[in-house]
């Protein structure tokens, strides 16, 4: 079998109550493709991604303006910039204009989220000006 170590972490504790809520709110439906995912146990599950990174020298808030509904691909794909959302027309933007998403309208409106916090992702992260 591998062997382990110990290591000790520092990371930013995040409010699972409001992470929860807004999954609720938005009855766990990723913001770009619109897919619920079922679990067996009846619950379904999706990510609550931080549009301003809260770690990495970012320091983004833990607010329901900073936090975007998504599933698990798309949570990479925003992580990694790969996607974001437009800060003009509010449209799904992504480095391949050829990807399904690109140029397509959110599966929700996102207005409630930071229109900064969107220009943040948009100009750091996913790298347009």
């Amino acid at each position: 079998p591998p062997g382990s170590i110990t290591t000790q972490v520092t990371r930013k504790i995040r409010d699972t109550v409001l992470s929860k809520k807004i999954k609720e709110e938005f009855d766990f439906k990723c913001a770009i493709c619109g897919r619920q995912i079922s679990l067996p146990n009846g619950k379904y599950y999706a990510e609550a991604h931080h549009v301003k990174p809260l770690g990495a020298g970012h320091d983004g808030p833990d607010t329901k303006d900073n936090i975007i509904v998504l599933c698990p691909n798309h949570h990479a794909e925003f992580d990694y910039g790969v996607i974001g959302v437009d800060p003009t027309s509010g449209l799904i933007s992504h480095k391949s204009i050829y990807d399904d998403w690109h140029g397509k309208e959110p599966t929700y409106p996102l207005e409630y989220l930071s229109k900064d916090f969107i220009l943040y992702h948009y100009r750091i992260i996913l790298k347009n000006s």
